[in-house]
């Protein structure tokens, strides 16, 4: 069966600290995925859920929303994060029976529909990634992101192309076999610097001084190794100013504290 969306969603039995609101991990995934279904309505989705080293308790969450064979959990042995991003894209680009792919985390909050994002991509064709996060670092972290970011308006949402976002991101099943290598890169530089790796968004010189750090050095050096493998292809990666979700953790929130309580 073809849906309209495949989705792999990786779920860590750690609640980070730094997580708002809730004492453990299964009440926050719980709270997250009920309103990642939410969010999918109007969408004929299949789902892959990589539980890493979760309680056998964590099965109920998804079993009570997705049923039959567009349900598949798969039980790893607390593999780690690269580990389980890796599994999302071998998962996503030999198993998955869409056009469309989601690589989703669990501990992000939606506040509107998916489709929308899937209308974006479909129609747009240069659309290369869509992320639904609006993170703070466009607007707090200059640094980061030392470029002029071109934007245009689809479907009430002013979006805007940016040069990286978290592991939380829709794309084309054909861009990601396209880029699968460069994002694998993730193991070795992490998401930021796997990003500038795909969108080519600001040059290397500039990205050296956001952090003069040893070990962020070494990453850059670890990236160079990476670009000379690649075509330097520039991909697309947009983001909509009203954000589809909020990741919980306390400094990455899309919306206001007040306005989260209110949700909550």
């Amino acid at each position: 069966m073809v849906y309209d969306l495949s989705i792999a969603l990786r779920v860590s039995p750690h609640l980070n600290k730094k997580h708002i609101y809730f004492n453990s991990k299964y009440d926050l995934v719980k709270t997250c995925f009920e309103s990642f279904i939410v969010a999918l309505d109007g969408v004929d989705y299949e789902l892959f859920v990589i539980l890493d080293g979760c309680p056998k308790s964590f099965e109920k969450i998804f079993r009570a929303y997705v049923e039959g064979k567009r349900l598949r959990i798969v039980n790893l042995d607390s593999v780690g994060n690269s580990v389980t991003f890796m599994f999302q894209i071998f998962l996503l680009s030999n198993i998955a029976s869409s056009e469309y792919v989601y690589f989703a985390e669990d501990d992000y909050f939606y506040l509107d529909h998916v489709k929308g994002m899937l209308e974006l991509i479909a129609r747009k064709s240069f659309v290369d990634f869509v992320s639904p996060y609006d993170h703070p670092d466009y607007y707090f972290s200059k640094d980061v992101h030392p470029y002029k970011i071109f934007s245009f308006e689809y479907g009430g949402r002013m979006w805007k192309n940016v040069l990286s976002t978290c592991c939380t991101f829709l794309t084309r099943r054909k861009t990601l076999k396209e880029t699968c290598e460069l994002l694998k890169s993730y193991r070795r530089v992490g998401d930021h610097l796997m990003w500038y790796l795909v969108t080519r968004k600001v040059p290397l010189k500039s990205l050296i001084k956001i952090n003069p750090h040893p070990r962020y050095l070494l990453k850059t050096m670890s990236l160079l190794n990476y670009m000379q493998k690649s075509s330097g292809k520039r991909a697309y990666l947009l983001m909509g100013s009203r954000a589809y979700n909020s990741h919980t953790h306390a400094k990455g929130l899309s919306l206001t504290k007040n306005r989260l309580e209110q949700i909550f």
